[in-house]
């Protein structure tokens, strides 16, 4: 019965492993009414196995949204970041133009709706 029941050994320590163990056992326990009659002499019902199995599943499905939106944010956190990556190198592109001889003349300055110091630019 231990065997079928996967008791024997060590636990799993990874989450996906361990949770094919845990998986396991509740699945041989649900399948097989000679466990069923063993386990109900501890007042281990069927009823708190399958509730149990629920609370298990329950558990999976919402470590599964975790990585969901974890695997989200990092994407957005990337794409956010290429966004910015990209708005360096037009503002480096432009500070070049802006600061050619052509750019520092201040009216140009003041066009583009930027306020200069006489000194500003030199």
């Amino acid at each position: 019965m231990q065997n079928r029941l996967d008791l024997g050994g060590e636990r799993e320590k990874a989450y996906d492993k361990g949770y094919m163990q845990i998986l396991n056992f509740y699945d041989a326990a649900l399948g097989s009414e000679e466990i069923q009659d063993k386990l109900g002499r501890v007042k281990v019902t069927t009823e708190r196995l399958t509730a149990g199995k629920a609370l298990v599943e329950a558990m999976q499905q919402k470590h599964r949204a975790q990585l969901k939106e974890a695997s989200e944010a990092q994407r957005a956190t990337h794409d956010r970041n290429q966004a910015l990556a990209e708005l360096d190198d037009w503002m480096s592109d432009f500070r070049g133009v802006a600061t050619s001889p052509w750019g520092r003349s201040r009216n140009i300055w003041n066009g583009l709706g930027w306020w200069t110091r006489r000194n500003y630019l030199r």
